[in-house]
């Protein structure tokens, strides 16, 4: 059976200004970035952390505390439709914020074949675009 993830809350809160005032560099790599010209909240980014923890991810390291994993639940829910009453969804949450859903056992196993069938024709291997437009190259990197 398929299992399929969702987003919501994607886009909450206000977009970082990002250069200009409330933003600097000290030249080690780290950006001191603040989330707006009124907020007293800044925080240090590092070039390399963002990489590192995608390595980690990428060999199933865990990046949560235990106190946040036991925070996260899985649920039966109706989702306020007929059909689901007679058959709720299992839902899995994987992150608060943003909610990040987990539903398992959406599709049967028929469906999923079909889709495959109907999908094959129609993808291609991504590519970025490659350096001084030399056009596009396929990255091991960036999916």
């Amino acid at each position: 059976h398929e299992e399929v993830t969702a987003l919501s809350g994607v886009t909450k809160g206000k977009p970082r200004q990002l250069g200009g005032s409330g933003s600097g560099s000290s030249g080690d790599g780290t950006t001191n970035v603040a989330s707006d010209t009124n907020s007293k909240i800044s925080y240090d980014i590092k070039a390399w952390d963002d990489s590192d923890k995608f390595q980690a991810l990428c060999r199933g390291e865990n990046l949560r505390s235990e106190a946040y994993i036991s925070s996260l639940t899985c649920y039966h829910d109706h989702r306020g439709e007929a059909y689901f009453y007679l058959m709720p969804a299992k839902v899995e949450r994987l992150h608060h914020d943003p909610e990040i859903l987990k539903f398992h056992h959406m599709l049967s196993d028929a469906e999923i074949q079909e889709i495959k069938k109907i999908a094959k024709p129609l993808l291609a291997r991504s590519m970025v675009q490659g350096m001084k437009g030399k056009g596009n190259t396929v990255s091991n990197t960036r999916t």
